[in-house]
């Protein structure tokens, strides 16, 4: 659709819907600043991974909650990733634990209580 930018916001309510979950339960993954910003938009949280065509703290300053160098690194440390712990918060009923997003350019976000 002419002047719209991929992806839009509301491109995340089929998916929402296809797997039964809210928007506060769901975390995007994306590479581009669009991507991140789409998320917000949609009310999603977002976690991004580095492709080399943008800058980290672009990435950051879009509301990354936090930048991984690649996607081999989400798996290696899968078990401390927001992906991980929002998962195991959603089995057990606890509330998720926040991400912190201050953390220096290039560096994987924190998980804190």
């Amino acid at each position: 659709m002419p002047g719209r930018s991929e992806p839009a916001p509301d491109l995340f309510s089929p998916a929402l819907e296809r797997v039964g979950s809210l928007r506060s339960e769901a975390l995007a993954l994306g590479d581009a600043v669009s991507d991140i910003e789409a998320a917000g938009k949609a009310g999603i949280a977002c976690l991004a991974v580095e492709s080399g065509r943008t800058d980290t703290r672009w990435l950051k300053e879009a509301g990354a909650l936090a930048v991984y160098p690649g996607c081999s690194a989400i798996v290696e440390s899968f078990e401390t990733t927001a992906f991980a712990t929002a998962t195991q918060a959603k089995e057990t009923g606890d509330k998720p634990p926040r991400v912190d997003k201050d953390n220096a350019p290039g560096s994987q976000g924190r998980l804190v209580s």
